[in-house]
């Protein structure tokens, strides 16, 4: 598949809207991969090693990117 499929990588939310430059940093949340950032469908969280997707990491992403309960957070082990 070639061109734009609607997937972004590194993502910034603040407050549950999508980080503009020049807003800052603090109080950001980064997503690893989301698709249609300005109205997410779907975000992947990648882990290594022994790390895992906790319920508390689950959370932080839905309050942070402003996602309702609906919307799929997957961990990826590559």
């Amino acid at each position: 598949m070639y061109g734009y499929r609607g997937l972004e990588p590194e993502v910034r939310y603040l407050n549950g809207r999508l980080w503009r430059p020049g807003n800052g940093l603090t109080g950001t949340i980064r997503l690893d991969v989301v698709e249609n950032p300005l109205s997410p469908t779907a975000v992947w969280d990648y882990k290594f090693g022994d790390a895992l997707l906790t319920p508390a990491r689950v959370n932080q992403i839905r309050t942070g990117a402003g996602l309702g309960p609906n919307i799929p957070i997957t961990e990826v082990k590559p």
